[in-house]
């Protein structure tokens, strides 16, 4: 670890072009912070308090957030590789924003805007996608096992060698999604618009 900030109060701070690296930042809080073409590498921040906090072009590649709250999404964000493990992001815009690689099982994505999202490898096994909004998102090798997808809207996403399990796409909207080598598992497409 290259420096320890536990329980760190960034409250109201603003952080521009920083880099964090390997930096133990568990439960630190970030409340009102402004962080901006910042990049958190490696570091720990399960836990930590991000309520209110405007975030823009920042990376948070390769870092532990798990049971971290308050995320805001914002323009240029990057989750690649992260342990988002059971964070909630319902409700929230996270239009194009890059969770290839990460651990989002258990996460809530309810309601959420994932429009061009990018989910490459993903691990949502367990999460909540119910009426979430990922046309156009990319899927491809993610892990949906017992994901719930009840009227999530799928329409042009790339589901290329996914993993779905149970038949958890109640409702939802498949028009134009690749769904070459995936695995479908006990799903059950009768009645549903695949055009």
């Amino acid at each position: 670890e290259r420096c320890g900030l536990a329980d760190a109060d960034f409250t109201g701070a603003l952080l521009d072009r920083t880099i964090a690296w390997d930096c133990g930042l568990t439960a630190a809080l970030f409340r009102r912070s402004a962080i901006s073409e910042t990049a958190f590498r490696g570091c720990r921040l399960g836990g930590a308090d991000w309520d209110s906090a405007e975030l823009s072009a920042t990376s948070f590649a390769g870092s532990d957030l798990g049971k971290a709250t308050g995320l805001n999404a914002g323009p240029g964000l990057d989750f690649s590789s992260c342990i988002l493990e059971g964070v909630d992001f319902s409700g929230r815009d996270l239009s194009g924003v890059s969770f290839a690689g990460a651990r989002l099982s258990t996460a809530r994505f309810a309601g959420s805007k994932l429009v061009r999202a990018r989910l490459t490898g993903a691990d949502l096994r367990r999460a909540d996608l119910t009426e979430a909004d990922l046309s156009w998102a990319d899927l491809e090798r993610a892990d949906l096992e017992e994901a719930r997808l009840t009227k999530a809207r799928l329409a042009h996403a790339r589901l290329a060698r996914a993993i779905v399990t149970v038949d958890r796409l109640l409702e939802c909207d498949l028009r134009g999604v690749t769904l070459s080598g995936s695995n479908f598992t006990g799903i059950d497409f009768r009645g549903r618009d695949l055009s």
